[in-house]
């Protein structure tokens, strides 16, 4: 991979494509955040992280959204990125579980199931299949007005209100497409939004500052995706949107130097896999009675150590939904 500095701050161009690097940043530390919440599962995390970690990337998938594509190059693409690496992750986890804890009948069928049916080892799977079924939704809906796309959104905040446990009990998690759409069209309008350099970083950290205000001192509801919890309503979803928005508007433009920009790209290049991997060694883990720091360190570098690993070998399309990066040519200047 060739990675030059540009002259726009926290721009990157890679292989030709102008990168934003810092947001790439963002994105490790958005998967840092969703593992160590599942080591560290308690009321401390639920108020404080849960709002944001995972829907920030619902959000990114907006903020970089490319209008116009074909369905069909929506679905080969995710499926790709997406659901290549779920179907493999789910036949080796299953394995892997097995072989250190035992076969187990009921939690393979959860875990084909998905959605908030699968647990422990499996308790990550939901989001990849839930942003798979949201990028396809707005895929099919995008060629119509945004009162449409807001509308829709809207139905699945209201069902996950007065519905509770119906949307997210539907296989693969199919149904959190709905509400989960709504961080996609606010991550869409947030990039046409966001102005650059240090305006932009003002209003991150405004953002971020309203966000933490609110969550401290107004009733914001538990904040769950994959049980759909949304909050409390309009409040919860406010509340997430504005943390998000926050993020990256204070991540966006960050400047980093090449060797740590490369290294950024790479492990954000890997996050599926982190994400279909580290609750298995949680889970594992945990039944030993391993300590918390421990779990998360094993469950984290270890991880992304793996995924890292496997990016380079053939195959790796299967493992982590992406090619293996190509070698720097000799000489090559960052």
């Amino acid at each position: 991979m060739v990675v030059a500095r540009s002259s726009s701050g926290g721009h990157l161009r890679t292989e030709g494509i102008m990168r934003l690097v810092g947001l790439d940043l963002l994105r490790v530390v958005g998967v840092a955040a969703v593992v160590s919440a599942h080591v560290y599962t308690g009321p401390l995390t639920h108020q404080w992280v849960y709002p944001w970690h995972v829907p920030l990337f619902f959000f990114l998938t907006g903020y970089f959204w490319t209008a116009g594509r074909s369905l069909g190059h929506e679905v080969t693409t995710r499926v790709r990125t997406l659901l290549v690496p779920y179907a493999t992750w789910l036949v080796i986890d299953t394995v892997v579980y097995s072989i250190l804890v035992g076969f187990s009948v009921p939690l393979l069928v959860a875990a084909l199931w998905g959605g908030s049916r699968a647990t422990g080892p499996f308790g990550a799977f939901w989001f990849i299949t839930a942003l798979f079924f949201t990028a396809l939704l707005y895929r099919v809906v995008e060629r119509f007005p945004p009162v449409v796309h807001w509308s829709i959104a809207g139905i699945g905040l209201l069902v996950c209100a007065v519905l509770p446990g119906r949307l997210d009990d539907l296989p693969l998690a199919v149904g959190m497409a709905l509400p989960c759409l709504t961080y996609v069209l606010a991550g869409r309008a947030a990039r046409t939004k966001t102005p650059s350099g240090g305006r932009g970083r003002l209003l991150g950290v405004g953002l971020l500052l309203v966000g933490t205000v609110a969550i401290g001192l107004l009733p914001v509801g538990t904040i769950d995706l994959k049980v759909a919890a949304v909050g409390t309503p309009v409040l919860g979803v406010g509340v997430s949107i504005a943390i998000c928005w926050g993020l990256v508007a204070l991540f966006r433009d960050m400047a980093l130097p090449p060797p740590l920009a490369r290294a950024t790209i790479a492990l954000a290049a890997v996050a599926v896999t982190v994400v279909l991997t580290h609750t298995v060694a949680i889970s594992y883990l945990r039944l030993e009675g391993v300590q918390p720091k421990i779990i998360l360190l094993v469950a984290l570098v270890g991880s992304w150590i793996l995924a890292l690993a496997l990016h380079r070998l053939p195959g790796s399309r299967l493992t982590v939904g992406a090619a293996r990066p190509r070698r720097e040519p000799s000489g090559t200047s960052p």
